[in-house]
């Protein structure tokens, strides 16, 4: 009878250690997988706008900065404020850039609060203004010129951009050569401005 158990248990061995060689020695089942490198993009596609010579969309090297951006867009306008602007930020690919021009009201980055920038002219010219209660239209900034009647930010910026391609208003009346300011509109600002 202990032969009978020795005969049994060296049976199972045998069956384990053939099932083992089977499973072993038998060609692997479906498609091997093949581990790809992770790919890492070398090129980003931003989108600068703004007070740029070139505006545009571009493809720039990953890990470019603002200035990278500025200089593929062939740089600064005369206009532009790049007072506010980080020229040292790195850019992710779909960014986009806005340069603002010298008068207007830029977000910061963190885009909880605004940051008006100064527009560039004579301080005292302002202040002279502020005395007479009337708008100086060759020092005022985009939010001065919009608490006029009838003008909101949109005639505000082209009544900057007008006065930075052509300079200062030597009169009230030379408002209306800015597109967009008629006869009518000029009645409603004409005692609320001034050019000096």
């Amino acid at each position: 009878m202990h032969r009978a158990i020795e005969l049994s248990i060296a049976v199972v061995i045998g069956l384990i250690i053939g099932g083992l060689i089977t499973i072993i020695a038998s060609p692997p089942r479906g498609n091997a997988i093949e581990l790809m490198p992770v790919v890492t993009p070398s090129r980003i596609i931003i989108y600068i706008t703004g007070a740029v010579n070139k505006p545009g969309v571009y493809e720039l090297p990953v890990d470019s900065r603002i200035i990278d951006a500025i200089s593929i867009a062939e740089g600064l306008t005369k206009n532009a404020n790049d007072a506010g602007v980080n020229m040292a930020d790195r850019l992710e690919d779909g960014a986009k850039v806005y340069i603002p021009i010298i008068g207007e009201s830029v977000f910061s980055t963190d885009r909880s609060e605004v940051i008006t920038i100064n527009n560039g002219c004579d301080p005292s010219a302002a202040d002279k203004s502020l005395q007479t209660g009337r708008i100086n239209i060759n020092s005022a900034t985009i939010d001065d010129l919009d608490t006029l009647p009838g003008i909101g930010p949109e005639k505000a910026k082209e009544i900057i951009a007008y006065r930075q391609q052509y300079g200062n208003f030597r009169n009230i009346e030379d408002i209306l050569l800015v597109p967009g300011i008629g006869a009518k509109l000029f009645e409603d600002i004409e005692g609320l401005i001034t050019t000096e």
